[in-house]
């Protein structure tokens, strides 16, 4: 390998001793050539000055000036060359200026010779260049044909004639192009200038595309005689050993060269999954079954010598035994877990126990397994096995109590969350009624009031639920974490602000000697109202009155009916009531639903506010009856003088339930598209960070750069490794990009501020 290397460092400095010789050619060649030209063009200038009214003699200069065009398009390219090669010159500024300025002056007192081979120019640049055009158009598609365009170990012994038949042909165009390009005047016509243009695209893109490639070829073929050399290397250590390994005195001598070809053998696993993958069908197939064979000795070898048993148990001595003392430790280690109690308030302890048990228990179950192969051989393999079993059994009572307390304590997170959820609403509702006449303000939080009571009972089974789990850590001697602790404090809290009609202790009052029209009341003014006259007024009345029992049902304020009020009156208050009561509750929701803001990505956040929505479209349907008996009512009073003005009234207010329906629906559908959308992001986002984060670590355990050839050929190659995963990837990354403008846009009326971080 070192003579390889020496062989390649020679080459390349013969090439650029070769190219150091031509380059002082060109330099030379150059500075003769450029003395020549000033010389010419300074006496050509003085001539013309002298000649200014000489038709004769200026018709000559022109022809002599044509003469010695070419003497400076030779110039240009030879200066051309020399730039390429990063050779230093000057002149070539000094010498264009003056011969445009030759010319020019040519031109200005000799236009009939000028313009003829202006015009001539143009139109022959025109042809050479789309020309040349062709030309590199076909190079660049046998750059994007096979063997060049395929994967890199693809037909490999065919890849570096095509590149080199690639690289002759573009040799060949070069001084073309260049000749072409150095014509350039700067006043062409649009037409020269566009083609010109071009051309210089199409040629510089078809050398970065020559260039790239034959980089790349350049380390594939390096991958690939390394991978040759290391397979001929651990092919014929294996045939020197796998003789010896018949004869036990070899043995020890065997497995002391078996440990350090380790590393050559894991390179070489290494380099043919790595070729296999960036190779066709045949060649990987080719490299998997040359290795596959390696390993296969490798290991057959372990096995003869004895090796690879020994580390399977790791120790000396008997196989038995060794078991007996590996299980004896892990049965030691599932006695001291159990021994410990978990935490039953903390999620987290409660998952990272279950991850341990699961752990213990397939590690014991494949010891287990392992050491029934010496069953009834000896006492103690018996009681091993006895004892094993035993706290096999005991990890699996275990897990089954704390899969019990992780449900539970879920369970009461979860009712935590959805009663916290709902009272901080509740009271955002009876904050936004503040701002209303105080008249509207106690008819609406007397109908939320009736809501609260029908939710004491979720709050007390919550409070009942937390007092348990704070007798159980005191059982354990664990404590509380301080979050939950607090969310279950602010709670009561706010539950007791709910129950005081959304005020403070010091600040609520007591409103129970207000006036308020009881059920009893309501179905004893409609008894009175039931004096028969027409068969439709007494249908019509017993449909109010269960109007009138389901507005008390949900706690309506109404003035106290006095004596001298009619109770038909009293009765299409009553029915006013309703209307306004189911008005109130439906601009709420309204109100609540057009503040609403969900986090966009936040899964928790939006399953919580569309938990909140099917709650409304739950009390919107256990209200529709209501509403159903009002207009039926409203169609039955045809006795009635204000019949028309009621029905106009619970026209208006069918339509606005409708409206709030089809509002909280639309809601619903957009955030369950929002949830779909935000768990398919949350699994991308987490699956992007898991692979970041291996990535981070797998940079970080690559360690200093190694001192010796082995080592660097290793790292060398697990840097090779590492790069091509990242570009394989990038794909990936770029579907999250995309997965995440989309949700910016999608759901721009709600908060994406997470998803912008």
């Amino acid at each position: 390998q070192l003579r390889a290397k020496w062989s390649q460092v020679m080459s390349e400095t013969e090439v650029r001793k070769v190219q150091a010789q031509q380059a002082e050619s060109l330099l030379s060649e150059y500075n003769n050539l450029s003395k020549k030209v000033v010389q010419w063009l300074t006496d050509i200038s003085d001539r013309l000055e002298r000649a200014n009214n000489n038709e004769k003699g200026i018709k000559e200069l022109a022809e002599e000036i044509s003469s010695h065009k070419s003497e400076i398009e030779k110039l240009r390219k030879i200066s051309s060359e020399l730039e390429i090669q990063q050779v230093h010159h000057s002149g070539m500024e000094r010498v264009a200026s003056s011969w445009q300025r030759v010319r020019s002056n040519v031109a200005h007192l000799h236009k009939d010779t000028a313009t003829p081979e202006k015009v001539d120019m143009s139109g022959d640049m025109v042809p050479r260049a789309n020309k040349l055009r062709e030309s590199v158009a076909s190079l660049t598609r046998k750059m994007s044909s096979p063997p060049l365009s395929g994967a890199d170990f693809s037909d490999f012994s065919f890849q570096e004639p095509a590149l080199k038949n690639v690289k002759e042909e573009l040799a060949k165009l070069k001084p073309l192009v260049e000749g072409i390009m150095s014509e350039r005047r700067g006043k062409e016509p649009e037409n020269v200038k566009g083609v010109l243009d071009k051309l210089q695209q199409e040629w510089t893109h078809l050398g970065h595309v020559v260039t790239k490639r034959q980089s790349r070829w350049v380390k594939c073929h390096e991958e690939r005689e390394l991978f040759n050399t290391e397979c001929r290397q651990l092919g014929e250590w294996l045939s020197e050993m796998e003789p010896a390994a018949s004869h036990k005195n070899k043995h020890q001598d065997i497995e002391e060269q078996a440990l350090m070809k380790i590393r050559l053998v894991r390179s070489v696993c290494m380099a043919g999954e790595d070729i296999a993958e960036r190779s066709d069908r045949k060649t990987a197939a080719e490299v998997k079954a040359k290795v596959n064979e390696l390993k296969q000795r490798w290991i057959k070898l372990l096995m003869d010598t004895g090796a690879y048993k020994n580390k399977i148990f790791g120790m000396e001595g008997s196989p038995a035994k060794a078991q007996i003392e590996v299980l004896e430790s892990r049965v030691a280690e599932v006695k001291s877990l159990l021994a410990d109690p978990v935490n039953p308030s903390d999620d987290m302890a409660l998952s990272v126990r279950l991850t341990i048990i699961s752990t213990k228990e397939e590690d014991l179950a494949a010891k287990l397994q392992e050491i029934s192969t010496f069953s009834g051989q000896d006492e103690a393999v018996e009681k091993t096995i006895s004892e094993t079993k035993k706290a096999l059994s005991s990890l699996a009572e275990h897990r089954e109590q704390v899969m019990a307390k992780l449900s539970s304590l879920k369970k009461l997170k979860t009712q935590l969350d959805n009663v916290t959820s709902w009272v901080n609403e509740t009271l955002t509702r009876i904050n936004i009624s503040k701002e209303l006449p105080p008249t509207e303000k106690i008819r609406i939080v007397d109908n939320i009031m009736t809501m609260v009571f029908d939710r004491e009972i979720e709050v007390k089974d919550v409070k009942e639920n937390f007092t348990n789990l704070e007798k159980e850590c005191q059982a354990v001697k664990k404590p509380i974490p301080a979050d939950l602790q607090d969310k279950v404090t602010k709670l009561l809290d706010d539950w007791n602000q709910l129950r005081n009609r959304g005020e403070s202790d010091r600040e609520a009052v007591v409103t129970s000697s207000k006036a308020t029209t009881s059920a009893a009341e309501a179905a004893a003014a409609i008894k009175t109202l039931t004096t028969p006259t027409k068969a439709s007024t007494t249908k019509g009345l017993y449909n109010v009155s269960r109007t009138a029992r389901h507005v008390r049902s949900v706690e309506v304020q109404t003035p106290a009916t006095s004596p001298s009020t009619p109770p038909r009156l009293s009765l299409l208050a009553s029915f006013d009531k309703s209307i306004l009561q189911i008005r109130d509750w439906l601009t709420l929701e309204e109100e609540m639903l057009r503040q609403q803001a969900v986090v966009v990505g936040d899964v928790d956040d939006i399953h919580q506010v569309l938990d909140k929505q099917k709650n409304v479209l739950r009390e919107l349907e256990q209200k529709k009856p209501q509403l159903d008996e009002l207009v039926h009512t409203a169609e039955n009073l045809k006795a009635d003088s204000n019949r028309q003005q009621l029905h106009g009234k619970v026209t208006k207010l069918r339509e606005h339930w409708e409206e709030t329906n089809s509002k909280v629906m639309q809601r619903k559908t957009v955030l369950d598209a929002m949830l779909s959308d935000s768990e398919r992001y949350e699994a991308k986002r987490q699956e992007v960070e898991a692979w970041l984060n291996r990535m981070k670590a797998r940079r970080e355990k690559m360690g200093l750069v190694g001192d010796t050839a082995d080592v660097l050929e290793v790292q060398l190659r697990d840097q090779k490794a590492y790069h091509a995963e990242l570009h394989q990837y990038k794909h990936q990354i770029e579907l999250f990009n995309q997965l995440t403008q989309k949700l910016i846009a999608v759901y721009q009326d709600d908060d994406t501020s997470r998803i912008k971080k």
